[in-house]
This record gives C-alpha cells, sequence and structure tokens, in this order.
C-alpha cells in the first residue's frame, strides 16, 4: 500500500526546524521524484526564519472589516512580513486594489522598518510591468498598510501551461520581465525576491500582461543592509538566489543578483527545472535529467515535441541561460535591458552576446538577413574557385601523380575555406536588399556549371557545398539536385571517397525530405564504400552507420534504428582515438529512441 502524496505545505513544515540554509536541500530529498510539488515548495519556502502566516495558526483581522475607506474582502497572499488582502475603496473612487499589512506577529522595530521600505521601494517605480501604490497609513492598532493596483494573472509559470505557450511566447514573455526589472535597477531598485510567484501574466484577447509583484525584500541600492541581513539572514527563496546573495556580508547588494533570479525563472519557464547543485548551468542537460514522464508534461504544455525543446534549448538559448547563472556575477549580464536584447536578438535569428559567433552561424544568418552580400559572396567563390583550380592545375602539369594529387586536395580545401571566410567577411561589410537565398543559390549554382565545367571535381565539390546550404535551408529537393549532380561528377572521375561523403549529404537530404528508400539507398552505398575503400577510418563507418540509424527511427523503426547505432559504436570504439563529439550524437539519438515508440509497419 503506497503513503498519501505529500503536499508541499506539508513539506515545508517538516523543514521549517531547520537553518534557513538547509531548507532546500532537505525538501529535494524529502520530494525527490515529484517535481511539481518540489518546484511549488521550493518557491513558497520562507527563508527569513518564520513560516508564513497561516502556518502558524495566528489570529489577524476578519474579513468584511473597514481599515479607513477600504472594506477588506478576502486575503489574496501571505509573506514573512505583511498580508494581502482583497480590498474594495469607496472613496473619493471606487475600485478593487490589494491591500497591504504588516502581519500581528511582526511588530519589531526591524519589521516595521522592512515594510516601510518596501512602501518606500514601490514608490519609486512608474512601469505597466510594475506595481503602483495608491495610498498609505496606519490601522487602528498601529500597523503599517498601504494599498496598490490589483493586480490580475496567475504566476507565470502556471499561465503560461494552463494557456499551452510555446517556447517561443514563453521567450518573449521574459523579455517583457527584464525590461520591467531593468526599470526598477535605474531607479536604484533591487527586488532581491524574483520568482514565479512574484511575476503574474495575464493573457486578454491573446495579449499577454506582465506584472512583477511584491517588493517585501527589495532595496533601494543606496540604503544600508537591514539589522536581519547584517546578522546574517537568508533573505530571498533559495532555488532563485544568486550565490553571493546567500551571505551579504560579503558585500552589497547588487542588480546582478536579480539577472541570476531571472534566469532561475527562466529555466524554470522553459524546462520545469531549476538550478541544482550539481553546477550545471547548460538548460538542455538540465532538462535530459528529468524522467520520461516529467518530459511528457513539459512537451504537452507547450504544445511542441521533444526535438523542438532541445533544438530549441542547445545553443544560443543554453549560453544566455547559463550567463545568468554563473556563480561569479561578473560573468552575468550587466543589465536586465541586455539581456532583454539577447533574448530578442535569439528571437530574430540574429548572433546573441552570449555566445561567441561562428562561421557556419553567420552563413546561415547571412542568407536570411544579408542575401545581396551572400549573392555576391558566392560569386566571388565560384570565380575565385575556378582560378585556383587553374592556376595550381598548369602548376601540377611537370608533376609526379602523387603531387598532383596533393594540389587537388589542396585547391578543395582552399575553396572551402574561402565559403566561410568570404561570406562571413562580405556579409559585415555590406548592405542587405530584396534578394531571397533562393535566388542567391540558384545564380551561384548557374555560374558554378559556367565557370568550373573544365574541372569536375571542384564543380562536384562546389556544388555538394551548396546542397548543404540548400539542407541548411530546408529546401531539401534543391539540395537533392545540386547533390545528385556532384554524385554523377564524381562517379565518372574515379573519386571513391569523395563519392561516399557526397552520397552520405544526399542521404541526409533526402531523410529530411520524407524519402526514406532512397535515403537508405545512399546512406548505405556510402557504409559499403568507406568499408571497402578506407575501412581503418572507422569515424566515416560509424558517421553512415548514425545515418542509417536516423532514417529508420524518421520511419518509426527503432528496432532497426538500435542495431545501426550498435554498429556505430562498435566501429567508433575500434578507432585508436574515440570521436567523442561523434559517440555524443550516437548516445544522444540512442536516448531519444528509447523514449519513443517502435511502428515497424511504418513505410
Amino acid at each position: 500500500m503506497s503513503l498519501p502524496a505529500i503536499t508541499a505545505e506539508e513539506a515545508i513544515r517538516k523543514v521549517l526546524s531547520l537553518p534557513a540554509s538547509r531548507r532546500a536541500a532537505a525538501l529535494r530529498e524529502l520530494l525527490h521524484g515529484n517535481r511539481a510539488t518540489l518546484n511549488k515548495a521550493l518557491e513558497m519556502l520562507p527563508t527569513a526564519g518564520n513560516a508564513p502566516h497561516s502556518m502558524l495558526g495566528q489570529t489577524e483581522i476578519k474579513p468584511e472589516i473597514r481599515i479607513g475607506p477600504y472594506l477588506l474582502r478576502s486575503v489574496l497572499g501571505e509573506g514573512g512580513f505583511g498580508i494581502v488582502w482583497l480590498a474594495e475603496q469607496d472613496e473619493p473612487l471606487r475600485r478593487s486594489v490589494a491591500f497591504k499589512i504588516l502581519r500581528p506577529d511582526r511588530l519589531d522595530a526591524s519589521s516595521r522598518a522592512r515594510f516601510e521600505s518596501e512602501r518606500h521601494v514601490v514608490a519609486l517605480l512608474d512601469h505597466p510591468g510594475l506595481i503602483k501604490i495608491f495610498e498609505a497609513g496606519e490601522s487602528p492598532d498601529g500597523r503599517p498598510w498601504f494599498t496598490m493596483e490589483l493586480a490580475a494573472g496567475s504566476p507565470i509559470t502556471q499561465a503560461c501551461d494552463v494557456a499551452g505557450l510555446s517556447l517561443g511566447q514563453r521567450i518573449d514573455l521574459m523579455s517583457q520581465v527584464c525590461r520591467a526589472v531593468h526599470h526598477a535597477h535605474q531607479r536604484g531598485v533591487i527586488h532581491r525576491d524574483l520568482k514565479p510567484s512574484n511575476i503574474l501574466v495575464s493573457l486578454d484577447a491573446d495579449e499577454a500582461v506582465v506584472k512583477i509583484i511584491d517588493f517585501g525584500i527589495a532595496r533601494a541600492a543606496f540604503d544600508p543592509m537591514n539589522p536581519d541581513e547584517r546578522a546574517g539572514a537568508l533573505v530571498g527563496t533559495p532555488s532563485f538566489m544568486a550565490p553571493e546573495a546567500r551571505n551579504l556580508r560579503t558585500g552589497e547588494a547588487d542588480s546582478r543578483m536579480d539577472i541570476y533570479a531571472l534566469g532561475a525563472v527562466m529555466l524554470r519557464l522553459l524546462t520545469d527545472c531549476l538550478p541544482d547543485d550539481s553546477n550545471t548551468l547548460v538548460a538542455h542537460k538540465l532538462f535530459e535529467k528529468l524522467s520520461n514522464d516529467e518530459k511528457k508534461v513539459v512537451v504537452e504544455n507547450r504544445n511542441t515535441t521533444l526535438s523542438k525543446i532541445i533544438s530549441t534549448l542547445n545553443g544560443d538559448l543554453d549560453a544566455i541561460i547559463a550567463r545568468c547563472l554563473r556563480r561569479d556575477p561578473r560573468g552575468r549580464y550587466d543589465s536586465a535591458l541586455a539581456l532583454a536584447q539577447d533574448l530578442e536578438r535569439f528571437r530574430r535569428g540574429e548572433s546573441v552576446q552570449a555566445r561567441p559567433d561562428t562561421p557556419p552561424r553567420k552563413i546561415k544568418r547571412a542568407i536570411n538577413h544579408h542575401p545581396l552580400a551572400v549573392s555576391l559572396a558566392l560569386i566571388a567563390i565560384v570565380v575565385l574557385s575556378a582560378s585556383l583550380v587553374t592556376a595550381r592545375s598548369q602548376r601540377a602539369v611537370a608533376l609526379a601523380a602523387k603531387d598532383r594529387t596533393e594540389i587537388a586536395s589542396q585547391s578543395a580545401n582552399d575553396a572551402t575555406v574561402l565559403i566561410t571566410e568570404l561570406l562571413t567577411e562580405i556579409v559585415s561589410k555590406r548592405n542587405s536588399a530584396p534578394l531571397t537565398s533562393v535566388d542567391i543559390l540558384a545564380e551561384a549554382s548557374r555560374l558554378a556549371g559556367l565557370r568550373l565545367n573544365n574541372d569536375p571535381i571542384m564543380e562536384a565539390r562546389v556544388r555538394a557545398s551548396m546542397g548543404h546550404l540548400w539542407t541548411s535551408q530546408n529546401r531539401n529537393d534543391l539540395a537533392a539536385q545540386e547533390l545528385s549532380r556532384a554524385i554523377e561528377l564524381l562517379q565518372s572521375n574515379d573519386q571513391a571517397r569523395l563519392l561516399a561523403e557526397t552520397e552520405l549529404l544526399l542521404a541526409g537530404s533526402l531523410r529530411a525530405d520524407g524519402s526514406f528508400v532512397e535515403a537508405r539507398r545512399n546512406a548505405n552505398k556510402a557504409r559499403l564504400e568507406f568499408m571497402s575503400e578506407s575501412p581503418s577510418d572507422t569515424d566515416d563507418i560509424a558517421r553512415a552507420c548514425l545515418e542509417l540509424a536516423r532514417i529508420s527511427a524518421a520511419e518509426g523503426k527503432n528496432i532497426d534504428a538500435a542495431a545501426f547505432l550498435e554498429q556505430a559504436t562498435t566501429a567508433l570504439k575500434s578507432a585508436p582515438e574515440l570521436n567523442h563529439k561523434l559517440l555524443k550524437k550516437i548516445n544522444s539519438l540512442s536516448q531519444t529512441l528509447s523514449s519513443t515508440p517502435n511502428t515497424p509497419d511504418k513505410k
């Protein structure tokens, strides 16, 4: 007989007797295997030594009590120092407000000062994404209170899950949050308790509105530490708290604490994960630690697929989140605005500051955003490649066959370098124009046939490169045309190894286009040619087996895919030096297969 599941509130009660610094770890142990409850408990976890008011059983103001012009209706929420009521104001105007009053068990001077500080901090702010203060006063029993606008909505994680918002929509929301936080920082206000429950989102007519609340432990940058902080008390919510915030005696509060919290919120919003004690900052690796059931929930709540989540996280978005979560605050974004701008760059498909740029990424963006420059670059590549081959061919006449082979190989390598260097260099110096990537590569293909018709091997290499670019643009039909032409050229020129490489490229393009029979035929030909021409080069054999596994997986034939992965692993491990990058790809597909059903009858 299984025991009833423990609730988040019950779990918090069990750990309250522990020192504040140990509560989060105790919750993780207590709620291991129940991530949803654990996340809820971690977000509710108090850190200043006291449980929320409702857990203490204190007597409190009853509903329907009037304080000044406000009629208190019901409790909206409670924190370590204050209780927030839904209240109705009847004069000088009628409206609903949030009425916050100091808790009856926190009447000491330190708590009163903290409460007054929040009122002062909120009054400094004027931004649509931040709560606004209306009025302040004191209750008949001497407790300070203030009223704020009534923020509609639910915690950002809950609102996004209920609405089934996509990863992109969630990133857009985080950009709004960052810009609101930046406004607070510009006013000298550090929130210090940013977490999903303090970021409300309302969805109205397909428009999402963000509102950041609860500045109860916020501090103006020019204010001194309060007595609790000077005594070393933990202030904030552990799972969203920057490492340096755990011991404020080491320095003043810094706005980069909020940057860390924004990264933790973003990680939670996108993956249902929280930063853990493993020092793993890569979002997709944290996501991969989830159980299959947990991943399924994440996928369903975001209306997407498992592969889409991993591919979206892997790369720039990983780098953005990791930069926020760096242990050393000097490695984080300098401002919340810089974070917002990087998220917006990511959404536009541009280079992000969090990740060094690389030539392949520059090329892909260039085709999308700088078409005229790319067209000029490709034309230059074709012309220069032809000139290079012609010049070297003339020099090769007097040389031995071995030397001619080496020169041909060097020419090919130089052409590849040109493709990378010229595209990236010219793109950085030219303005864009209304020319599509289809126009660019079609013109390059035409010129390749004109300029390189006397050098079939070089033409084949250039066409293979263009086929690869077509594949990156998801134009697999055009990629197949270029790659097929390259194969024809290589078949008649005794280039077995290059032929196998190109057949493998074509197999990948055909697979992406759903032509599985032709894809398998080309991948298998490549595998056999690799085994025949260079059986000692086990990496090539492993790559061909991996492509065959991908084709089988795309057809839903997981048993066949697993068999090819086994062959790939065997080939790879027989090499003198293990190719860890290729092994990682094999293992990644193996993990994906383990979480998806086999459909052997799928054609």
